[in-house]
């Protein structure tokens, strides 16, 4: 028979805690209490719950904080967490779910709905992979602190590099220039020996090499079969050549070996629109804290250059459309100039015929005049 389920019920309220452990006690689970958010963060550690039930409103550390530092453990992140609450705006439903939590139950202890949640979690929680067994910590509330300073340190580096990308996507309008700069600011993030940029372009693909130290040829043709596979894998295609010089590029320094390559998806518009990868001559160069950076990374840069595409694409159709636009205004002025002309010659044609009327009308009269003249002769001869 297999060990019952343990249950972390964090809240500070001790009516609440006594139902809830009588409740899940009935449902055959075991449970476990903490009384604010530092004692939740302590118990985390020290249990390894398979469900946190996590309330907002507590001493010392509130549910957000200790939801958003679970989940951005590796160690804990698998712990499937229940937001219990009384709040119930939209926007604490939605500042719950974005602090990890995977799912929001308003308290209502005459509710079925949050055991019948408690048991979809647990079991979906089942079926996901999780770290090997791991023992218990201790962890001291000077700990949990440091934690949430470091925490704190590594959201405020990436909302400066969300921030960054996305002065990009205001400043920069020129796409290479776009290519580049994130290239650039990529280099201040981590340290790398290449990276290459691939993306969709229709109708052909772009691809982008940036070099700090010359490859050997090794790792060049290491880095093209590593790249090839990673193409091939998310369906994009490039100009395999220009891979090939971008790789093979001059720069100073001596040649080194790859040690270190990672490649990650950009996606856009819900669906793979290029590639971004790097190498490093150190091995392990990027841990999982680097990992989780470049992710974010990643999915503001397919963002920024996404819409830097988007933006090239409407000036080529924009130049297209003013050259159709030309094409009709000289076809509309060439036809105004052929009509001027018909009009003219129509006018030239109507003139002609006036004055040949003239002619015949004068000539008439000429000729009648003489028949007059001729008949007054004749009869002055009788």
């Amino acid at each position: 028979m297999s060990e019952p389920k343990t249950i972390l019920i964090a809240d500070d309220s001790p009516l609440i805690v006594e139902i809830m452990k009588y409740s899940l006690g009935q449902m055959g689970y075991r449970t476990e209490v903490a009384a604010d958010g530092i004692e939740a963060i302590e118990k985390t550690y020290a249990v390894h719950p398979d469900l946190i039930l996590l309330d907002i409103e507590m001493p010392k550390m509130n549910g957000y904080q200790v939801c958003r530092l679970i989940k951005a453990d590796r160690t804990t992140s698998h712990i499937p967490v229940l937001i219990l609450t009384s709040r119930d705006l939209a926007s604490d439903r939605f500042w719950g779910l974005a602090t990890g939590a995977d799912e929001y139950v308003v308290k209502d202890l005459e509710d079925e709905t949050l055991f019948a949640r408690i048991e979809e979690l647990l079991t979906a929680a089942e079926e996901r992979p999780r770290p090997a067994d791991l023992p218990a910590q201790e962890i001291s509330e000077i700990g949990v602190l440091e934690q949430v300073n470091a925490l704190l340190d590594r959201k405020l580096f990436q909302s400066t590099i969300v921030n960054e990308l996305g002065s990009l996507a205001v400043k920069m309008y020129d796409f290479e220039e776009t290519v580049t700069a994130v290239l650039d600011l990529l280099a201040k993030v981590v340290d790398f020996s290449v990276a290459v940029l691939a993306l969709r372009d229709p109708p052909q693909s772009y691809v982008q090499v940036q070099l700090h130290s010359p490859l050997s040829p090794e790792a060049q043709a290491e880095a093209q079969r590593r790249l090839e596979a990673e193409l091939d894998a998310h369906g994009l295609t490039v100009d395999l050549d220009r891979l090939r010089q971008g790789l093979a590029q001059e720069v100073e320094g001596r040649p080194v070996q790859l040690q270190t390559f990672v490649a990650l998806p950009l996606k856009s518009r819900d669906r793979v629109s290029g590639l971004l990868a790097l190498g490093s001559p150190r091995e392990n160069a990027i841990n999982d804290e680097l990992m989780e950076t470049l992710r974010i990374f990643a999915h503001e840069a397919a963002i920024v250059l996404d819409n830097s595409l988007l933006y090239r694409q409407l000036g080529r159709t924009n130049r297209k459309l003013q050259q159709t636009i030309d094409e009709l205004t000289a076809s509309q002025a060439r036809e105004r100039a052929l009509r001027q002309e018909v009009q003219a010659l129509k006018i030239e044609i109507d003139e002609a015929k006036r004055e040949r009327q003239v002619a015949e009308i004068t000539e008439t009269d000429y000729f009648q005049h003489l028949r007059e003249q001729a008949q007054r002769l004749r009869s002055r001869n009788r």
